[in-house]
C-alpha cells in the first residue's frame, strides 16, 4: 500500500507525506493534523490503469498544431515589432534631413512636398520642391544608405546626384564620396548638400536642364563604374 502510495504521490506531488508512525497519511489543515484515511483505502483497492494510446496522438496533434500556429504568427510578429522600431528611425532620418536642407530650402523656396508612389513607398524618403526644380533624400537599406535626387518639377524620371557628379567633376570626385558608404547616410547626406551648394547654378538655378542629355548618357559610365550590367 505504501508503495502504491508513493507512485500516487510521485504522479501527484501535492499530496501530503506519509506519516510513518502512524501509518496513515497526515497533513496541517487549519492548524489540526488530519488523517486521510479515505486516501489510505482509495490507495490500497486503486488499480492504475495506463492513458489510452489515443490520449498520445491527440497530444501530438495539439503539439503539432501548436507549432504550425506558432511558426505563422512569428512573422506578424516581428513585423509589428519592427515597424515599431522602423518608425523611430524614419522619424530620424526625416528629422535629419529636413535641419541639414533647411538653409537651402529656405534661400531658394523649396517646400517639402508629399511624397506618391505606387503600392510601396519607401518610408525613408524626403522630398523638396518649387515651381521649378526638386530635390530628394531617399535612405536606401533601411535608412543605412542614401540615395540623393534632383530634377525639373515636371520631369517623371530624376536624375541621381551620383549622375551629376560624374558629369561636374568626374570619376574621381565619386571615388571620394563612395569611400563614406560604409558610414551610414549621415555622412552621405552631409557630402551630398555640400556638393549641391557648391553647384548651386547647376541644381536650383536649373542649369542641368539644358544638359538632360548628356546627364543620361553618363548612366553608362556608372553602371561600367558600379560593375552593373
Amino acid at each position: 500500500m505504501r508503495m502504491r502510495y508513493a507512485l500516487i504521490r510521485k504522479i501527484n506531488p501535492r499530496l501530503p507525506q506519509y506519516n510513518k508512525s502512524l501509518g496513515v497519511k497526515c497533513f496541517i489543515y487549519g492548524g489540526q493534523q488530519v488523517s486521510c484515511c479515505i486516501l489510505r483505502s482509495w490507495a490500497a483497492n486503486k488499480t492504475l490503469k495506463p492513458l489510452p494510446s489515443v490520449a498520445g496522438t491527440l497530444t501530438r496533434g495539439l503539439t503539432h498544431f501548436v507549432r504550425i500556429l506558432a511558426h505563422m504568427l512569428a512573422p506578424l510578429s516581428l513585423k509589428l515589432c519592427s515597424s515599431m522600431n522602423n518608425q523611430a528611425q524614419v522619424d530620424l532620418f526625416k528629422s535629419r534631413c529636413r535641419s541639414s536642407f533647411d538653409a537651402v530650402a529656405q534661400e531658394y523656396a523649396l517646400k517639402e512636398c508629399i511624397v506618391c508612389g505606387g503600392t510601396y513607398i519607401n518610408p525613408f524618403k524626403v522630398r523638396f520642391k518649387n515651381p521649378d526644380i526638386f530635390i530628394g533624400f531617399e535612405g536606401i537599406h533601411w535608412g543605412f544608405g542614401l540615395l540623393t535626387t534632383f530634377g525639373a518639377t515636371k520631369l517623371s524620371e530624376p536624375f541621381t546626384i551620383e549622375q551629376a557628379i560624374c558629369y561636374l567633376d568626374g570619376l574621381e570626385k565619386l571615388r571620394e564620396r563612395d569611400a563614406h558608404r560604409t558610414s551610414g547616410y549621415q555622412k552621405i547626406l552631409a557630402l551630398d548638400i555640400d556638393f549641391i551648394t557648391q553647384n548651386l547654378s547647376f541644381f536650383l538655378e536649373g542649369g542641368f536642364k539644358s544638359v538632360t542629355s548628356e546627364l543620361n548618357k553618363t548612366e553608362v559610365v556608372l553602371r561600367k563604374f558600379y560593375g552593373r550590367t
